[in-house]
């Protein structure tokens, strides 16, 4: 017999709010409230809600900017070695691409900012390109979108002296092209389960790779 067997695990269903948990003998209150699913009742839109939220998105990132503590490496460093205490993980795509040129305005021009990019194979895209062995992952979406993404931010921010570094991660060793992530295929469906049960209760196809 085995060790599940013998201790059988009860799954709890999520709710948003108690009133919905009604006859359930067991439940789990989501941290956050349920998606609006009101269609708004005019079209007109508010000029003040994007300065408001950039204000509060921007007051969120200071936060989390200003405490980080500076380390023993960070005191000691070399002033033409700056070790970057801050990185964005960075697909390119918007979300990322706002919060990274937030924290561009936030922290001082001389510190480095890293942007840590991971590209999944994609066989798909491998066999209809006839990709060579050695570019796979050079045409990931993720990895096409990050490089541009990249140049952009250098590009807007020329003259600041901001040093982006765009960090391509393997699988294992983190190596700068500044650097890169790179998973196979192989262990992406190999490790899809585990990671679909600790993301719980998202299990959509953007959530496993986000």
């Amino acid at each position: 017999m085995s060790l599940l067997t013998q201790c059988p695990a009860k799954l709890y269903p999520w709710v948003s709010d108690i009133s919905e948990a009604r006859d359930l003998e067991g439940y789990m209150v989501r941290p956050y409230p349920s998606m609006n699913r009101d269609l708004p009742g005019t079209t007109e839109e508010d000029p003040g809600l994007p300065p408001q939220f950039l204000r509060v998105l921007s007051d969120a990132l200071s936060i989390r900017t200003r405490t980080i503590p500076d380390t023993h490496i960070h005191k000691h460093y070399n002033q033409d070695n700056n070790i970057p205490r801050i990185a964005v993980l960075f697909s390119g795509g918007l979300d990322c691409s706002v919060l990274a040129w937030i924290i561009h305005t936030l922290l001082p021009p001389t510190e480095s900012i890293d942007l840590i990019n991971v590209a999944f194979e994609n066989p798909r895209t491998v066999a209809l390109q006839k990709v060579p062995p050695g570019q796979i992952y050079a045409v990931c979406p993720d990895r096409v979108t990050g490089r541009a993404g990249w140049e952009e931010l250098r590009t807007l921010s020329e003259g600041s002296y901001r040093k982006w570094r765009f960090v391509e991660v393997f699988a294992f060793p983190m190596v700068e092209i500044d650097k890169q992530v790179d998973i196979p295929y192989e262990e992406t469906l190999s490790c899809r389960d585990e990671i679909l049960q600790l993301m719980f209760p998202n299990n959509s196809g953007i959530s496993h790779y986000t």
